[in-house]
């Protein structure tokens, strides 16, 4: 089941990070949900959809969607960053993948990616945060099955290229796999949200 908590009620600059491994996400796989807040009128969410990954946003009729291929059966590390109006009215999210650039989004007027709806980690709160606008999360999504290792979020921050890489670095340089400190989505649920912010550079 998932872990729910309260809605972010966030309208500012934010950076979303994720290490995690689906047990499956090859031809015929569930489409599942890892993180979401908000609903379908007001929200955001990580989801594996048709084998992708997908972080989007949504504010009523306009959306940031960024999506990418991942390995079937391996941990990775997935960064999404929002940046609101910069520049001029212009919103920006971008999704990493093991460190690198793996797609971006622009689009006007999405402020308000968290909603008033409750948050989940490892599926939905009720309703999946940015389902709409051509984007239905909520028929056939489920339930997120495999391992959940780190989940944060840097509130009122929108983490450069290099401090990703850093972030991604400073778990994938341990040499073993089974090193990492993984925990399953039993122990996830345990630590719970991890919530940061962070000094803008100036």
């Amino acid at each position: 089941n998932a872990g729910t908590y309260e809605s972010f009620n966030e309208q500012n600059d934010a950076s979303f990070e994720f290490w995690f491994r689906a047990d499956d996400t090859g031809a015929g796989a569930a489409d599942q949900v890892i993180w979401e807040t908000g609903g379908t009128g007001d929200g955001a969410s990580l989801t594996i959809r048709n084998g992708d990954l997908a972080f989007i946003a949504k504010d009523g009729g306009n959306s940031l969607v960024a999506s990418t291929p991942i390995p079937e059966g391996e941990f990775v590390h997935a960064v999404a960053t929002y940046e609101r109006d910069n520049p001029g009215n212009t919103d920006t999210l971008t999704l990493y993948l093991n460190g690198i650039q793996a797609a971006i989004d622009t689009e006007t007027a999405v402020n308000d990616w968290s909603g008033g709806n409750g948050a989940a980690i490892a599926g939905a709160n009720s309703q999946t945060g940015g389902s709409g606008n051509g984007f239905n999360l909520q028929a056939g999504f489920e339930t997120f099955d495999g391992q959940i290792a780190i989940n944060r979020f840097f509130e009122n921050t929108t983490l450069t290229a290099d401090e990703v890489q850093d972030l991604f670095n400073s778990v994938a340089a341990v040499p073993e796999p089974a090193s990492i400190a993984v925990w399953g989505l039993l122990g996830l649920l345990g630590v719970g949200f991890a919530r940061y912010r962070m000094r803008k550079k100036g």
